[in-house]
């Protein structure tokens, strides 16, 4: 599974092996027990390194090489083994016992990187806390430009929007050589787009794709450039977005019961048959380039790290096929949950699940089952699809398919696209998709076409399924919009994903 965090250097990793040896005589016999386990660890013995490493820690406390004897349990355990709590506890002991330590700042970096990947609110400030003082108390150490990177995402998923933009924009002007850089200046872009301020975040992105281009995070900011150039700074927008990719083939003769679309950020579609158990995936051309057993999925749900989630009527099938049967309290009692609609997954690792089996919107932690219900919103509605932002707010739609709600981190209601508004009318909601920069786009089937909503929920166009007398879909019953802002449509008549844009 790909982390959502910060991949660590290899330039950090060999700082932390090779650096301590020159600090210590050849004679100090703690150094023969760290060069012997520096020795194995390249050869690939990784008990007898642990154990030399685990020696000079318990019998050399006082050596200079005690703490980055630690630091190699500590980050062999994490990256190796990925044994969170192990890894944690050496960490823990440099941080404690070695506060002053060459490895110090690497300690607390780890001791931070641990706490956000627990994705806890009480974790969240837990690993604030430690990135923060890399900063403070070791303004020169190379961990610095990783730390404030870790700081802002920190702020980021606590909802902070403008101290998290403070964090990253910190690396560009002290860290701008570092390996954080490119990551900092990305999340310092999307900041702005949180913050309506597009333009400005166009120019962040242009900057990161001239001077990274190569890295996966110009790459994600040329798609989102794409994006944001269509939906503002194009002529004739509308022609553009409703533009129908001739050259994409999608065509899916074999479905019987269509039941799910998404895409992923490649711009792969995947198209669930719930009858025949099955989900198809196309690629960007359109062909199908894989087929896999779903066994009775009524709904698809894919993450900003292309993570697949499915949920059967009974079940949630979370990446690495891990079945999760659902429970919700009932009467004073655990009882199974039914009737599974769909399914959405924030960044801090929060399941939002809709039910025909229970009202409201159900806030599951695969760790500690359920954590609220029927919460967010006052009023105990029945919903049938849920959709998370970047910024873990929550978007719901109504069973009834007459309304879409967006939902703050906290559960509050932020504000409603109805039936009707300023500038637009419809009949009933098909589906709905949010892009990477928090529009809205709602298929509609009176009248049917794509209207287009902003962050805040103001309309900003009106696709119709018909252009100069031609159909471009008739049926349409699934919408997904990619990160470069393309939009595939599932026609029920011609039995094909239209791309447009």
């Amino acid at each position: 599974m790909r982390s959502l965090f910060v991949t660590i250097p290899l330039s950090l990793l060999l700082f932390i092996s090779s650096f301590p040896g020159s600090l210590v005589l050849a004679d100090d016999p703690a150094t023969g027990h760290y060069e012997s386990a520096l020795r194995f660890l390249q050869e690939g013995k990784t008990q007898q390194a642990m154990d030399d490493l685990r020696f000079i820690v318990k019998t050399f406390p006082r050596s200079p090489l005690a703490d980055d004897a630690l630091l190699q349990l500590g980050t062999y355990k994490l990256n190796q083994e990925k044994s969170l709590d192990e890894a944690l506890a050496y960490f823990q002991k440099i941080k404690d016992s070695y506060t002053q330590s060459n490895s110090a700042p690497a300690a607390y970096y780890y001791i931070g990187f641990i706490h956000l990947q627990k994705r806890t609110a009480g974790s969240l400030d837990e690993a604030y806390a430690n990135f923060e003082r890399v900063s403070r108390v070791f303004p020169s150490s190379p961990w610095v430009g990783e730390s404030q990177v870790g700081a802002g995402l920190a702020l980021k998923w606590r909802g902070e929007v403008d101290r998290a933009y403070e964090e990253f924009s910190k690396v560009r002007i002290h860290s701008a050589e570092s390996t954080a850089a490119p990551q900092a200046m990305f999340e310092a872009a999307l900041c702005l787009v949180r913050n309506g301020a597009f333009l400005d975040a166009m120019y962040e992105f242009q900057q990161l794709i001239h001077h990274f281009r190569g890295t996966d995070y110009a790459e994600k900011a040329l798609d989102l450039n794409t994006l944001l150039y269509r939906l503002y700074v194009a002529t004739e927008r509308k022609e553009r977005m409703s533009r129908l990719d001739t050259l994409y083939s999608g065509v899916l003769q074999d479905l019987d019961s269509r039941s799910g679309m998404a895409v992923d950020s490649r711009g792969c579609v995947y198209v669930l048959d719930r009858k025949k158990g099955k989900a198809h995936v196309l690629d960007p051309a359109g062909r199908i380039s894989n087929t896999f057993p779903t066994p009775q999925a009524h709904s698809i749900f894919i993450n900003d790290h292309d993570e697949v989630y499915l949920t059967s009527e009974t079940e949630v099938i979370a990446p690495g096929n891990r079945t999760l049967a659902l429970s919700v309290r009932k009467e004073n009692k655990e009882l199974p949950l039914e009737e599974i609609r769909s399914l959405a997954v924030n960044q801090l690792g929060e399941y939002f699940v809709v039910s025909g089996d229970f009202p409201g919107i159900l806030k599951y932690h695969p760790n500690a089952g359920i954590v609220s219900a029927p919460p967010p919103g006052k009023e105990e509605k029945e919903y049938q699809k849920v959709l998370v932002n970047s910024w873990n707010q929550l978007y719901a739609m109504d069973k009834q398919r007459r309304r879409v709600t967006l939902f703050s981190q906290e559960g509050k209601p932020v504000f409603e696209i109805g039936p009707s508004g300023e500038g637009y009318e419809f009949d009933r909601i098909e589906d709905f998709a949010v892009d990477v920069a928090n529009h809205i786009y709602l298929l509609t089937r009176d009248p049917k076409g794509i209207l287009v909503f902003g962050p805040s929920g103001t309309l900003m166009e009106f696709l119709p399924a018909k252009k100069d007398d031609s159909v471009l879909f008739e049926k349409a019953r699934f919408i997904a919009v990619s990160p470069a802002g393309f939009i595939y449509i599932l026609d029920e008549d011609v039995t094909r994903i239209l791309k447009m844009g």
